[in-house]
């Protein structure tokens, strides 16, 4: 009996000490700091530290943030020893910091995040390996910043890569190697100094919905710019730029095409089947400023055009949007203009 009693309490205290041991273990595990000055929500993972003129990110962030915020602060620069114990981060804002520097694998610990915001900040280079580790990214925004190059590599860093915001740069030239964004639906370009796309930078992009390109340097527009892999594109913004000419066959495999903007360009004529082939058009945008007037480019091509921008009226007026944004185009046979 006195065995078994021993025996017993041994195993009651053996117990106890287990329970407050992993107990205190757990609530180690789980406590959830909060940086001076910033706010705090423990059940969101939210940490919030914006606008509070840090020169750099706190070092006693919590594990368990999954949501940081760190935009309009100041900061020059961020590494890896910034984030490296952040590996439940789910979506970081550094956006107006004035960051001229990002360290190479600075993010490569974050495995899940899913959203970077980076922009209004004063970026001019980002290297291969910037975004190395962020294979659950989906959402990055690169706008006003001071970018000369399409980022580098994105499809290898990036493969889950859906939105990508690069507008108010000063990107000139989109390349070949700007590809292969296979999940990406949402390409931003507007506002940078694009005079050339190369042939084939859109090959890889199978996805794409929305490609916005207003406010660039763009001249002509052909069939190898619109190449048949952007088979899914829903909308294009291709307003105020210096397109003065489209050819016949630019659009012809884009039949999933609803909205289209091309006001604000010098153009002179348009080809006589340039949208025929787009079947889902809903809305174009041709409002030119000072010029009033577009011809068709073709014999006895007007009414054809105008079949094309009928259908247009009807549906638009249906869903209650106008054919034309401001003032309409008045439409005329260049062939029976001399």
């Amino acid at each position: 009996m006195i065995i078994n009693e021993g025996t017993t309490h041994s195993k009651f205290i053996y117990v106890v000490s287990i329970n407050i041991l992993f107990g205190t273990s757990l609530s180690v595990l789980s406590s959830f700091t909060c940086p001076t000055h910033c706010k705090c929500n423990e059940a969101k993972g939210l940490t919030n530290c914006s606008s509070l003129q840090f020169t750099k990110v706190p070092s006693n962030l919590s594990q368990n943030t999954t949501d940081l915020q760190l935009g309009d602060n100041q900061m020059l620069s961020v590494s890896s020893e910034d984030f490296e114990n952040l590996k439940l981060l789910r979506e970081l804002n550094l956006k107006k910091n004035n960051l001229r520097e990002i360290a190479n694998f600075t993010f490569s610990n974050l495995t899940n995040l899913e959203k970077l915001v980076l922009r209004n900040n004063d970026l001019t280079i980002l290297t291969a390996d910037t975004f190395k580790g962020l294979t659950a990214l989906l959402v990055l925004n690169l706008s006003n910043n001071k970018l000369v190059n399409f980022p580098a590599l994105l499809q290898t860093c990036t493969p889950k890569l859906k939105r990508l915001y690069l507008g108010s740069n000063f990107i000139s030239i989109v390349t070949k190697d700007s590809g292969n964004l296979t999940a990406m639906t949402r390409l931003g370009l507007a506002n940078n100094r694009i005079h050339t796309i190369e042939n084939g930078a859109f090959l890889n992009y199978p996805k794409l919905i929305n490609l916005e390109l207003k406010n660039n340097g763009l001249v002509n527009i052909t069939h190898e710019f619109m190449s048949p892999s952007l088979g899914k594109l829903e909308k294009v913004d291709l307003s105020e730029n210096r397109i003065s000419h489209i050819t016949q066959d630019a659009f012809h495999h884009l039949q999933r095409l609803t909205k289209l903007k091309l006001e604000y360009n010098p153009l002179e004529y348009l080809e006589c089947d340039l949208f025929t082939p787009l079947v889902n058009l809903k809305s174009i945008t041709l409002r030119q400023g000072s010029m009033e007037s577009i011809a068709v480019n073709g014999n006895n091509c007007t009414n054809q055009w105008f079949e094309v921008c009928k259908r247009l009226h009807h549906v638009n007026q249906m869903r209650g949007e106008p054919i034309y944004e401001d003032r309409p185009i008045t439409i005329s046979d260049s062939s029976k203009t001399n």
